[in-house]
């Protein structure tokens, strides 16, 4: 599995770059959809994991309930903590699925705790390591 870029999309963006007058043209580089989004977002969602992990340690360390950590919102315009680790799974594994062509693997939005919430970045970043950039 693999992000496809047509041959005439890279003629395009060559000939673009490397038109007459163009600054551009002497530092031409290629870098695939693969390239420039999945290992920032393995990495993103591993952070995203190890702050998680903090935080549920630092509820069992304060005697805090970890659903009130969980449900906790920053200002009152967000989304509560839960729902943005959903989303930020969402958009990693839906957004790259959608640049390879594919159908992106479903997770049910049902995460009551750290370890579920953490259960679920671990399967986005599972699907995100089965993708190969193409050669």
């Amino acid at each position: 599995m693999g992000v496809r870029v047509t041959a005439e999309f890279r003629a395009a963006i060559v000939q673009i770059i490397a038109s007459p007058g163009s600054k551009l043209g002497i530092l031409i580089m290629t870098i695939s959809m693969y390239q420039a989004s999945v290992p920032s977002l393995i990495r993103s969602l591993n952070n995203l994991v190890a702050i998680l992990e903090k935080g549920a340690a630092h509820a069992e360390v304060r005697k805090i309930d970890p659903t009130i950590l969980i449900n906790s919102r920053l200002y009152l315009d967000m989304f509560p903590l839960v729902r943005q680790v959903q989303i930020a799974s969402d958009i990693a594994r839906k957004g790259v699925a959608r640049l390879a062509g594919l159908e992106a693997p479903t997770i049910e939005d049902d995460e009551t705790s750290f370890p579920q919430l953490i259960a679920r970045l671990g399967k986005t970043t599972a699907y995100l390591e089965t993708l190969t950039p193409l050669s």
